[in-house]
C-alpha cells in the first residue's frame, strides 16, 4: 500500500523549485523546508504508514483521499519538490485521515510522525485548507481512482 503512494509522489516531484506561487495572500513559507530533508520521501511515507496501519482499517480510502488532495494542490499551482514534498504529503495524509476516519490521530501525533512542531503543523494545515478554499472533496477522474485501487491490490 505504501508503495503505491511512494511511486505516485516520487513521479510528480519536480527538481526545480519555483517561488512564483500564484496566490500571494497565503504564507507558502510554512510548507518549505530550509534544507532538503535527510529522510527520503520514500522512507518518510513508509514512516507515516508505520504509524497509520494499526489505527485505520481502511487505509486504501485514505490513500485515494491523499492522492486527490495532492492533485488539488497541484491544480492550484503548487507543485511538490524536494523542499516541500514531505510537509505537503504529511498534511494531505493527515487531512485525508481526518476526512475518512471517525477515529483519527490528534495533531500532536502527526507532528511527532512528521518531525515538526505542533505549531508548524497547525500553520501548514491552515495553509492547505485556505489554498483549497476548504474544499476537500475527491476530484480524481474515475479511471485514475480505479488505477490507484487496482495498484493497491
Amino acid at each position: 500500500m505504501a508503495e503505491v503512494l511512494c511511486q505516485y509522489v516520487e513521479s510528480i516531484i519536480i527538481n526545480d523549485f519555483k517561488l512564483d506561487f500564484p496566490i500571494k495572500n497565503l504564507n507558502i513559507q510554512c510548507v518549505i523546508c530550509i534544507e532538503k530533508p535527510e529522510i527520503t520521501i520514500y522512507n518518510f511515507i513508509h514512516r507515516i504508514f508505520k504509524y497509520m496501519i494499526p489505527l485505520s482499517p481502511d487505509i486504501d480510502g485514505i490513500i485515494v483521499y491523499t492522492v486527490s488532495l495532492i492533485n488539488n494542490i497541484r491544480s492550484k499551482g503548487l507543485y511538490l519538490n524536494n523542499l516541500n514534498s514531505h510537509r505537503l504529503v504529511l498534511v494531505c495524509f493527515m487531512l485525508a485521515s481526518k476526512i475518512h476516519d471517525d477515529m483519527h490521530y490528534h495533531n500532536s501525533v502527526w507532528s511527532y510522525i512528521g518531525g515538526i512542531t505542533l505549531s508548524n503543523l497547525h500553520t501548514m494545515e491552515l495553509f492547505v485548507l485556505e489554498l483549497l478554499d476548504y474544499d476537500l472533496k475527491v476530484i480524481l477522474p474515475e479511471n485514475k481512482m480505479i488505477s490507484i485501487v487496482k495498484s493497491i491490490y
